[in-house]
Formats: C-alpha cells, sequence, structure tokens
C-alpha cells in the first residue's frame, strides 16, 4: 500500500517537476547560470558563493533549493575549474535531490575583455525516505494520532543514482563607461533521468540566454559606485518559458537596490505566474557581497504559490594565488615570506585589468 500510494502521487506530478530549479539572483549566482562564468575573476583567483532559495513559501511543507559554489582561474594558463554542490527539498522535505558538479573551462583575453568555454558533468542522487510518510494504517481513528506501525515500517530511504553534461560560452566586455556581458549555455545536454520509475522518463535540455550591462557614471575610475546595472536571462525548457530581468543602481561601492521581475508561462493556468522582485546588495569590503531578493507571485495567488525570498553571500579575494595550497587555507598573508626559503608567495597575472570594482561580472 505504502508503495503503491507514493508511485500513484509521484506518476500524477511528473509533469510538474520536470524543470530545472531558477534563481532569480542570477547573475550574483553566475556558476549556475552558465559554467563558462567559472575563473572569469582572473588567473590565480577564486571566488566562492553560497545561495539558498525558498519558493512558494505559502504552501505548506518546504520548497527550497541551495547550493554552493567555487571557480579558479589556473595561472598562466587559460584553463580554468569549477565545482557546484546543489540539494533541492520538496514534498514536506521527503523527496531530496542532491548534485554535485565539477567544471571544467577557458578563458581567452581579447582586446577589453574575455570569451569563456566551460563543460560541467552533474552526478544526481534522488532519495525518499519511507518511513518519513504517513498513511491510513498509522492513524489511529478514535483518537486522531498517528503512531501505529504501518503494514510496512521497514521500508527505509530509497536512492536512485543519475548524470547529466552542461555546457556555455560566454563573453564579458570592458568599455570607456562600464561593461556589457552575452552568454547562453545548455544544461542537460546529455539529459539525466527525473523519475523514481520510469528510467527513460529524462529531464528536458534548458538553453539559457542571458545578457547585462553595467554603465558607471561615478567619478572614481575603478569604484563601482554611482553605476547603473542591467540584468537579464530568457530560460526555454521543454514547453516551460521563464523570463528573469532586473536593474538597478549602485548609490556607492557599498550598497545596491534594484527591482525586477520573473515571468513563468507553460505551466497551465493555475502555475503560469508573473514575480515582481526587489533586491539590495550590501559589499562591506570590496571582496565581500551580500545578496537579499523577495517576490511575490501576483498573478498566480490563487494557485497558493505565494512569496519566494532569496539570499546570497560571494566572496572574492582581491589579491591572486598561484599557490592553491594558500587558495584553501589562506595560512600565508599577502606579505608575509616563508621562513625557509625566504621567497614571498607568489602571485600570478590577472587578464581583467579594466574590471571595475565589485561589479557582478
Amino acid at each position: 500500500m505504502r508503495r503503491s500510494l507514493f508511485y500513484v502521487l509521484l506518476l500524477s506530478s511528473l509533469k510538474a517537476l520536470s524543470q530545472d530549479m531558477i534563481y532569480d539572483m542570477s547573475y550574483g549566482n553566475r556558476l549556475s547560470l552558465n559554467p563558462a562564468f567559472a575563473g572569469n575573476d582572473g588567473q590565480g583567483k577564486y571566488r566562492v558563493s553560497m545561495f539558498h532559495h525558498n519558493q512558494y513559501a505559502n504552501n505548506r511543507g518546504p520548497f527550497n533549493f541551495s547550493n554552493v559554489s567555487l571557480d579558479y582561474g589556473v595561472c598562466n594558463s587559460p584553463i580554468t575549474l569549477g565545482l557546484i554542490a546543489q540539494t533541492v527539498v520538496q514534498g514536506d522535505g521527503f523527496l531530496r535531490t542532491t548534485s554535485f558538479s565539477p567544471i571544467i573551462g577557458s578563458v581567452f583575453q581579447v582586446p577589453n575583455g574575455t570569451i569563456s568555454f566551460g563543460m560541467q558533468a552533474s552526478f544526481i542522487n534522488y532519495s525518499v525516505d519511507w518511513n518519513k510518510y504517513v498513511f491510513a494504517d498509522q492513524l489511529n481513528p478514535i483518537y486522531g494520532y498517528t503512531g501505529n506501525p504501518s503494514s510496512n515500517s521497514s521500508a527505509g530511504t530509497i536512492n536512485d543514482f543519475t548524470t547529466g553534461l552542461s555546457g556555455g560560452i560566454n563573453c564579458t566586455h570592458w568599455t570607456g563607461f562600464g561593461a556589457w556581458n552575452l552568454g547562453i549555455s545548455g544544461s542537460n545536454i546529455v539529459r539525466p533521468r527525473f523519475s523514481l520509475l520510469d528510467y527513460s522518463n529524462k529531464l528536458p535540455t534548458r538553453w539559457t540566454i542571458h545578457g547585462a550591462i553595467l554603465k558607471k557614471t561615478g567619478q572614481y575610475k575603478n569604484k563601482i559606485d554611482n553605476a547603473i546595472e542591467i540584468t537579464s536571462r530568457l530560460d526555454i525548457q521543454d514547453v516551460f518559458r521563464t523570463f528573469v530581468g532586473s536593474g538597478g543602481w549602485y548609490a556607492n561601492q557599498f550598497f545596491y537596490l534594484g527591482v525586477g521581475g520573473r515571468i513563468s508561462s507553460g505551466y497551465g493556468i493555475l502555475r503560469n505566474s508573473l514575480k515582481p522582485i526587489i533586491e539590495c546588495r550590501i559589499m562591506p569590503k570590496e571582496s565581500v557581497r551580500i545578496q537579499l531578493s523577495y517576490g511575490f507571485n501576483v498573478a498566480s495567488n490563487s494557485s497558493g504559490l505565494g512569496n519566494a525570498f532569496e539570499i546570497g553571500l560571494t566572496y572574492v579575494p582581491g589579491v591572486p594565488n598561484c599557490n592553491p595550497i594558500n587558495m584553501i587555507t589562506n595560512i600565508w598573508s599577502k606579505n608575509k615570506k616563508n621562513s625557509r626559503t625566504g621567497r614571498q608567495k607568489v602571485t600570478c597575472p590577472v587578464f581583467q585589468n579594466a574590471k571595475i570594482g565589485t561589479g557582478t561580472f
């Protein structure tokens, strides 16, 4: 009974689940936007990001996704490396999808900009804990509480594994007034399985086109003060279409305020949605950016989708480091010398000499 009921529920929702999770602050969480962003901060520089998104917060039970990402530009080489670890929780927390995605790519310098490529392999685990479900044979019909033993109380946790492959290309160009960016990525080019029941059910390939403009008007050459930023992305996956756009203003090098929106279609009359979004970024240091956003699905409130929020933290040290051990442990400071050799820590060149402050891209 236990397995049969779960199979029926899962089969009835396969179509609704066959889309990737999409973050509202796409350029802030840029490695999940396009694997070609890996290593784009320069040779010897790394970026660490953490993001959490709570979608449909008004609904009963959690529906959220989180990731941690790291990317690094290999010194004296066009090679770039990246890594994304992500988890998606839904169904009152009983259905969990966890993925581990290494990235390898290349960044090439062009006049006043870069062109980059990236390939991402994904190793995905789906898991369901049967013991967390409550079924009819566990209910006390008189007192209304649960606790009676189930007919299949030893079902335990079921795990299923699958793999996928994604790729992308990205171009960034710096000008006298700021910068612009344009890229395209294909997620699930090699399509992973997306069902605990049917091994032929594959997650559709998602194509993403993204672009951004940063216009600087401040008086400081390498600062992002008084700059305007506009970002957009369009995702096409099976019958689903999602557009996320935003625009905002850097009041100074420490604070950004923006507004945007998210439009989704292809979900049916109750799931198509329009979500206005407000976003702020706090940059207490040039290397640290804290991001927060809030949105409400105004066009689909009858379906109970309600509000959503997203938080993120990004860390990008300003000084390149060609020693991966130092990058991870941060044992040596910028000017500390090796006591045995007397040599200073070696830094390597950065190809983005025209980069402006703490801009998103």
